[in-house]
């Protein structure tokens, strides 16, 4: 009798055990069990379960308090592999980000005086992203601080009142040791500072400052290292973004070359603002403010260490298709193309890919910017206008384009008649161009060196050399669209 009482009470545990182990993933199966969606009102029911049961899942919570990065990460990847067809399930939890911490960083050195002697583009910037800042985020959450050797928080809100004390005859924006900043230095305050509730924005020139007796090649050196260093320290905490925005602005001052030498300069300088935070609030960030309108943008450069899967693409039909193959229906972690056939060995076919969550959208258009893992190659990326469509698509399939949001077209060509069934084409986070094409190594004569800036690719090297090593070496995919091709 005892025995069985014994065996009984086994049963049950084993029961209790399994129905609570059980219990997210009937959760998750309930609220996509009708269109395979976790919106966000089905993201918020789930987070609320696991926010009762703590102790079952520990490991997502900081205290008392749930982690929302790890929260959305784990469910990614509890959907992926403990949920039947995972991979066809969309998750739309991204507005349910938390609503950050946003903080201003303006390096007020006198190597920054100029873009701020006057109304110019750099103050005009600055005050556009400030509005539109307040317009989506808690403006209580929004704090500006000058930074040189130290940071100084700015106690003015009002963003009239605010830009009008950007002047550097002002005693309030000329607070601290505005003789003095050293790059890597302040870079190590500012991320030492950003946690994962927290956006960080960086406004500077970006100049590594050299010893008057340095090399200015060894001296470089040293200065990527240590940026490579700051940036490691930051990344082994916790996954992080780098946004890097490139801006032109009238410039009237003291121009300070690498070996601290001044001398007088009245023109247009570039200026950089780094945005700096946890992936999810970065791509929140990208989404909602409209970094292309501020005044003086150039260029961008985004870098993570995370992808962003959620971009989407369709394969469509084009009158220059090469070859002939069926669209599956089925869905999956790739697309599928059923019965491909090839023309004289040839086969060439056109993707329509989302590129509205991208920083700058020019970036997508580099096809040295793309890894093809497979026996393709990428003819054209174009953005799309009526007059492509027109001459490229049947009338239904450009209805079709017009009513997705699709922003870009990418044209793959087969290299090999036996091509490979699997296709990959990543987007990655390699440096782009406009990096070398703005460095300088030498700045003692500042009316030659327009639109470039002291050491520029080495900074940005020592960033980018920092994330590849956090990813084993390799380049990190910001996006990565996946084909299946069915002969």
């Amino acid at each position: 009798m005892l025995l069985k009482i014994k065996i009984a009470f086994c049963l049950l545990s084993v029961s209790i055990l399994f129905s609570c182990g059980d219990s997210l993933k009937k959760e998750i199966n309930v609220a996509i069990r009708k269109d395979k969606v976790l919106d966000n009102s089905e993201c918020k029911k789930i987070k609320d379960y696991i926010s009762n049961n703590p102790k079952k899942y520990s490991e997502l919570f900081e205290g008392k308090d749930l982690n929302e990065s790890k929260y959305y990460d784990f469910i990614s990847n509890y959907i992926k592999s403990e949920i039947r067809d995972g991979d066809g399930v969309k998750i739309e939890c991204s507005s349910q980000i938390i609503n950050p911490h946003v903080n201003i960083y303006i390096e007020n050195s006198g190597s920054m005086d100029g873009y701020v002697n006057g109304n110019t583009q750099y103050k005009a910037s600055l005050s556009d992203l400030l509005v539109q800042l307040r317009g989506v985020y808690d403006p209580n959450k929004i704090d500006p601080f000058f930074i040189n050797s130290a940071i100084y928080k700015s106690e003015i809100k009002d963003v009239k009142n605010f830009i009008s004390e950007l002047n550097p005859k002002n005693k309030n924006y000329k607070i601290g040791n505005t003789s003095t900043s050293e790059l890597n230095e302040t870079l190590k305050l500012i991320l030492s500072k950003t946690d994962d509730k927290s956006i960080s924005l960086f406004f500077s020139d970006f100049i590594y400052s050299l010893d008057k007796n340095q090399n200015t090649i060894s001296g470089l050196g040293i200065g990527k290292s240590l940026t490579k260093d700051a940036f490691l320290q930051r990344l082994n905490k916790t996954d992080f973004s780098t946004l890097i925005l490139k801006f032109e602005s009238d410039f009237d001052g003291f121009y300070y070359s690498s070996h601290n030498k001044p001398s007088y300069y009245k023109g247009q300088r570039p200026f950089y603002i780094w945005i700096l935070g946890n992936p999810k609030l970065i791509n929140d960030f990208i989404s909602k403010i409209k970094i292309n309108e501020l005044q003086g943008f150039q260029n961008s450069y985004f870098i993570s260490n995370t992808s962003e899967n959620n971009i989407q693409y369709s394969i469509i039909q084009s009158n220059n298709d090469i070859g002939t193959y069926k669209i599956s229906r089925e869905k999956g972690e790739s697309l599928q193309l059923d019965n491909v056939k090839s023309d004289n060995g040839k086969f060439k076919f056109t993707v329509a890919v989302d590129y509205n969550k991208l920083p700058d959208a020019n970036f997508g258009l580099d096809a040295n910017n793309y890894k093809v893992i497979g026996d393709f190659k990428i003819l054209d990326i174009k953005v799309i206008n009526q007059t492509i469509l027109n001459d490229n698509f049947k009338p239904t399939v450009v209805k079709k384009i017009k009513e997705s949001t699709a922003t870009h077209l990418i044209t793959l060509e087969s290299t090999k008649p036996n091509f490979d069934k699997e296709l990959s084409l990543q987007l990655t986070n390699q440096i782009p161009k406009w990096v070398f094409a703005t460095n300088t190594n030498s700045d003692d004569n500042v009316a030659t060196i327009q639109g470039k800036t002291f050491g520029f690719k080495y900074l940005i090297e020592g960033v980018n050399e920092a994330y590849s090593l956090k990813n084993n070496n390799q380049n990190n995919q910001l996006i990565n669209l996946k084909f299946t091709l069915n002969r």
